[in-house]
């Protein structure tokens, strides 16, 4: 199966880079293998793009060749005499761990399955990310193409390489959640791995992943194919790589891994780049005490190299369309328009916010009100327009959703242990690195709520922090766990335990449907095209018969898009089976940049619209089908 050959080049990447050490750290060379999958996943199908060759034939060429070069390695390696190191043999190290192992393999593993059996289905990724990645297979190219949003064309492309990749090699988007879940793993094991570093026991790197595991906004992400985690893991695998550096003799491919790292964050998530800043600072620094200045200034020139390797493709199409490297209108749009202590305190507060929803209201109103009350003795507007943007302040509800899920007991902890930690540095029970990492940690969130502008579905772009934070927990934890018996482990277990909504019951996706946090429909008793409508069940019936109509013909279908605003897209894609070749779609009308791109030779069967309001909009073409004066379906006169 072709869908293999993915992960046969993970496997083999593992592998090498486990023996690029005497005595390897497996957990590390997993981060270190995704960071080189990641990277090749990035510039093959760019090259398959510039020859238009994103095929089921051209993509498996691309990774069977990765397989090629690991299985030459391979034989290298053993012709040289060298010892040949797997990761395949599992240590026990004990009841206790052994028993966390089997509870985290089963948590991790239920996202996987949930994702494998529910299609993408919140509403960003339907009239977004899945848009974009059909278009791209269509046209077998990642090259721009006339778009409604000109945002299909201009977003960073990182989380959509792999979904691009699956898709195109199973011909469905069976495997498009699979690259979350993927991120989501690797998470895990990059906390383990970094409080591993920090000397944590092996109970106290299970508690480290346990944290992780049961973030409520990672679940529910975990089983979807939106790019918070995707970007959450670049930027979590630059700061193990900053930490790792110490411990590997491997100085340079560290150096190069972590430049890699932050191309790949910056190709997915452009605003996680601060994040990343007070890391890479720190790493700086201690370069320049170990290397000389023109080593160090040396190294960060061909990093940024590296980072422009990985995002040319990106910025040469975007000044190809819109003569600059970025929406620059868009980023700005992000950032706050005006900084100053009190609009900090502002920001620092609200988004604390987004994790305060709790399960009784009376908790969350008078947590609101007390944030209101701050603003008004600071004298500053709550909603200000300069730092506010999509809505106005409240708390948001106890929700299980993806897009605006909160982690209010995680908060809780993180607070707790940082405090933890500092009293041990204080009291010399703790070296100087993990102070010195939770400096960095906290610095890094500052920044990011000081730089972006609070909105009302924020909370998943906190993601980065509290997975950042899970090693400081798991230390704790495990201190805890050797003070006073089983304690830490329980307190892991109570994580867990809250975290179970949005395991089983996420809201676009719920197996088991809880009313009123999710849709009331199990993915595991409804139809697969029916879940494509779970966030807007009363769409279903208007795009089945779109893509009945559609699929009634026996040829190969056009059916051109007009749409003044971005709409509910991708099921149209999904419904007529453009993937198998059924259809064509691509936009016939677009008054943004992307218009260049048009094909005024267009000659089309059917168009869908939202101009129903004359059946003489389309000349040569009659109204087939209506839905309301939402949209409506035109067929070619005979």
């Amino acid at each position: 199966m072709a869908i293999l050959l993915p992960l046969l080049g993970f496997v083999g990447l593992w592998i090498y880079s486990g023996n690029t050490r005497r005595e390897p750290n497996w957990r590390a060379a997993f981060i270190q293998a995704l960071i080189l999958w990641g990277a090749w996943l990035v510039l093959s199908t760019e090259f398959l793009s510039l020859i238009s060759a994103i095929h089921r034939t051209g993509v498996s060429v691309s990774w069977g060749t990765l397989v090629l070069i690991n299985a030459l390695w391979l034989i290298y390696w053993l012709r040289k005499g060298s010892v040949l190191r797997l990761p395949v043999v599992y240590h026990s190290r004990g009841r206790k761990v052994a028993l966390l192992d089997v509870v985290l393999s089963m948590v991790i593993l239920v996202p996987l399955v949930v994702g494998f059996i529910a299609p993408p289905n919140s509403t960003e990724a339907m009239d977004f990310g899945m848009s974009r990645v059909a278009h791209w297979a269509q046209n077998e190219s990642m090259r721009h193409f006339a778009a409604g949003s000109e945002a299909l064309n201009n977003a960073p492309p990182g989380a959509g390489y792999a979904i691009l990749n699956f898709y195109v090699l199973t011909g469905s988007d069976r495997w498009s959640n699979f690259p979350a879940w993927v991120a989501f793993l690797g998470c895990v094991e990059a906390a383990m791995a970094i409080a591993g570093l920090f000397g944590a026991t092996p109970t106290g790197q299970r508690l480290s992943a346990v944290v992780t595991t049961s973030i409520p906004t990672g679940l529910a992400l975990a089983s979807g194919c939106l790019d918070d985690l995707p970007s959450c893991l670049w930027v979590t695998a630059f700061i193990l790589i900053v930490f790792f550096v110490d411990k590997d003799k491997n100085l340079e491919f560290n150096l190069m891994l972590a430049a890699v790292a932050a191309g790949l964050a910056f190709i997915t998530k452009p605003l996680t780049l601060v994040f990343i800043v007070p890391f890479g600072i720190y790493l700086f620094i201690v370069q320049l005490r170990r290397q000389s200045w023109f080593r160090v200034l040396a190294g960060g020139l061909v990093g940024l190299l590296i980072v422009a390797l990985l995002a040319g493709g990106f910025i040469g199409r975007n000044f190809a369309t819109y003569g600059t490297a970025y929406d620059i209108d868009a980023y700005f749009a992000d950032l706050n328009e005006t900084i100053s202590w009190k609009t900090t305190v502002s920001n620092v507060l609200r988004n604390f916010a987004l994790h305060a929803n709790l399960p009784f209201s009376q908790g969350e109103s008078w947590i609101e009100l007390r944030i209101i009350d701050v603003h008004e003795r600071m004298g500053i507007d709550v909603n200000d327009p300069r730092t506010t943007r999509g809505g106005k302040f409240e708390i948001p509800v106890l929700n299980t959703s993806e897009q605006t899920s909160g982690n209010p007991f995680h908060w809780l902890v993180i607070m707790i242990a940082s405090l933890v930690v500092i009293a041990a540095w204080r009291r010399k029970e703790s070296d100087r690195t993990k102070i010195t990492y939770l400096g960095l940690m906290l610095a890094s969130y500052i920044a990011f709520v000081v730089l972006r502008k609070w909105r009302p579905t924020g909370s998943r772009w906190h993601l980065t922090f509290f997975v950042i934070s899970s090693p400081i927990i798991g230390i704790v934890l495990g201190w805890l766990d050797q003070k006073r018996r089983n304690l830490g482990a329980a307190l892991a277990f109570l994580m867990l335990l809250v975290s179970l909504p949005w395991l089983v019951a996420v809201q676009e996706r719920p197996l088991i449907p809880i009313e009123p946090y999710t849709y009331p429909k199990s993915i595991l008793t409804t139809p697969r095209e029916s879940l494509y409508f779970t966030t807007v069940p009363n769409e279903e019936h208007f795009y089945r018969e779109v893509a009945d109509r559609v699929l009634a013909k026996s040829s190969k279908q056009r059916l051109s898009l007009v749409f003044d605003t971005p709409f509910l897209e991708y099921p149209v894609w999904a419904l007529t089976r453009n993937v198998e070749g059924d259809t064509e779609i691509e936009y016939q009308w677009v008054t943004g940049a992307s218009q260049k791109y048009l094909r005024t030779a267009l000659e089309s069967d059917f168009i869908l619209t939202n101009r129903c309001l004359s059946s003489e909009a389309f000349p040569g073409f009659d109204i087939e089908l209506t839905s309301g004066l939402d949209k409506c379906l035109y067929a070619a006169k005979n």
